[in-house]
């Protein structure tokens, strides 16, 4: 440890220990090893008077400290200040495509098809970078320490470099989860700068940048927990979460390749050797005991050497330094990034005490396989796979063109938010799938089914609490209005209602006995007045107002 560093984390213990801020237990013997350590002549702590136990000490003091100033930066501050940075670089184009009802692949494939814009793109992507990579730096270790100590349910986005803007995967998953994490996709597009082609890079950057400014709004909503987090890319931050990582990857890839190949490989050298044998796909293709986890998009329907063709065309179109490589590269590099992005979502989850979220197929049936191979070692409760499968449920829906959860706006989210109505959605969709064994992967097709049909019902009974209502109103305008007779009283219904036809009827009026007081008027009305409010207000009616032309239901 530099000596400086080490003086002032032993002053910074002696002096929390002297304030009483610091307490340590007398019987630790710290206290005593502190009482001996020495200043030399320029006033520094003498290092060899420092044993391993104030050391250690110091150094938790200094991590007390720092958590608790890290814990004065508001999480929504950190986040403000992320966006603002997109905003800075990317909102003249995002405001262009709000207006114009674009997408941020038409704007990206627009800008990168411009070479002038590409070159200044070029130009200025290493400051870019260096700019990104610094503010996370600072902020990282915040965004991590508030959602942590977030007590809420939290879904962890992975599988893909960011969600999809089309369908706002909070936005369907947030009718269930209280906060959805999001990784900066800018970090991970720029730390690959140097291998991908600058028009690819001015691509992705500026495709990820628009469709992550599309949940602003929803990130910055004055909502407690947050609805979406955005958080930094640990992978590019940290070396010993990488080593980890790519030490988990490997061991993944030899379990896949020998499931593959139907033969067990004891190191990633000896699958490495074995690949090298193959010099083309086809031959690779035909030592395949189990075919389908040679995967490389659940999309594709072409043969497996047809697919293996184009995966490398493409890889070679976004990182050039791929060109020429062989089979056994290619087949290696697939696998390793595939477990690579498992894992990485994997970590991130436990490192924020959340549950996975993935809504690309790929992707999710990587995580399943993932699960299989740990089977034995796997740490997920059945509480963290019921989460994880209802997420999935859910943002499979809300990704599909007509899925029916994908029409509900962020200002919608906000609002269930801010009258409280995630409690009684959440408690209804967990009623619905109480039969279902959650505990279970293979139970998503039900629960998806039963999700949409608990929203189902809750609209069922709003709509026929909504033609009561309705039907009520009729029977005063109508039949009870007839018993009006008295000019006055009709006069109220008409101001109470705002009713023109009853404002003429009440200038005709003919006098009847029988007529209901001018108070049971007011009162009746007023009855119904509220209960229309009351249910106006309620979850499902803000859901209903979104979402019930999907279910067959009117608005």
């Amino acid at each position: 440890m530099d000596p400086d560093e080490l003086h002032d984390l032993v002053m910074l213990l002696k002096n929390g220990v002297a304030s009483g801020e610091i307490e340590i237990p007398e019987s630790s013997g710290v206290r005593e090893s502190l009482d001996r350590v020495r200043l030399n002549a320029d006033g520094k702590v003498d290092p060899n008077t420092v044993n391993g136990s104030v050391r250690a000490a110091a150094l938790a003091a200094a991590g007390a400290k720092a958590t608790r100033e890290m814990r004065k930066i508001p999480l929504r501050d950190v986040q403000a200040a992320y966006f603002e940075i997109l905003d800075r670089f990317f909102g003249k184009p995002f405001s262009e495509m709000k207006a114009h009802g674009l997408t941020p692949a038409h704007i990206a494939e627009h800008l990168a098809s411009q070479e002038a814009i590409v070159g200044a793109f070029d130009a200025e992507l290493e400051e870019f970078a260096s700019g990104m990579h610094e503010f996370w730096e600072y902020y990282a270790r915040v965004v991590e320490l508030h959602l942590r100590e977030l007590k809420c349910l939290k879904s962890v986005f992975g599988g893909d470099v960011f969600p999809s803007y089309s369908a706002n995967i909070a936005c369907s998953v947030g009718l269930y989860m209280d906060t959805i994490v999001l990784p900066d996709p800018l970090m991970r597009i720029l730390s690959m700068a140097k291998v991908t082609a600058p028009r690819e890079c001015c691509r992705l950057v500026t495709k990820h940048a628009l469709s992550a400014l599309g949940y602003r709004d929803l990130a910055l909503a004055d909502v407690d927990p947050p609805i979406v987090v955005v958080a930094a890319d640990p992978m590019f931050l940290n070396p010993s979460y990488l080593t980890a990582l790519e030490a988990t990857s490997k061991e993944d890839v030899v379990k896949h390749a020998s499931t593959m190949f139907g033969c067990t490989f004891p190191t990633t050298e000896a699958l490495q050797s074995f690949l090298s044998q193959f010099l083309t796909a086809d031959k690779l293709v035909a030592k395949l005991v189990d075919p389908t986890r040679l995967l490389f998009d659940s999309d594709w329907s072409e043969t497996l050497p047809e697919q293996f063709a184009r995966y490398t065309q493409d890889t070679a179109s976004w990182f050039p330094g791929t060109v020429g490589a062989s089979v056994a590269e290619t087949t290696y590099r697939a696998f390793f990034g595939r477990m690579m992005q498992t894992n990485d979502l994997l970590f991130r989850s436990a490192g924020y005490r959340g549950t996975p979220l993935i809504d690309a197929a790929t992707s999710w049936q990587y995580l399943l396989w993932k699960y299989e191979y740990d089977s034995d070692c796997s740490g997920m409760s059945q509480k963290e796979m019921q989460e994880t499968v209802i997420s999935k449920a859910i943002a499979t829906e809300g990704s599909t063109e007509f899925g029916m959860l994908s029409g509900v706006s962020p200002q919608s989210l906000i609002e269930l938010r801010r009258k409280g109505a995630m409690a009684s959605l959440r408690e209804a969709i967990r009623n619905g799938l109480k039969d279902i064994d959650l505990s279970s992967l293979d139970s998503l097709p039900r629960v998806a089914d039963e999700v949409i049909a608990t929203i189902d019902r809750k609209f069922e009974e709003h709509d026929r609490e909504l033609r009561g209502i309705i039907s009520s109103r009729r029977k005063f305008f109508g039949q009870d209005v007839s018993r009006c007779v008295v000019v006055g009283g009709l006069s109220i219904a008409a101001a109470l209602t705002q009713n023109v036809s009853l404002a003429i009827l009440a200038a005709a009026a003919p006098f009847t006995v029988g007529a209901p007081s001018i108070p049971d008027l007011r009162k009746q009305w007023q009855s119904l007045q509220a209960q229309s409010q009351e249910l106006q207000r309620s979850p499902a009616a803000i859901l209903f107002r979104h979402l019930g032309h999907k279910f067959g239901f009117s608005s």
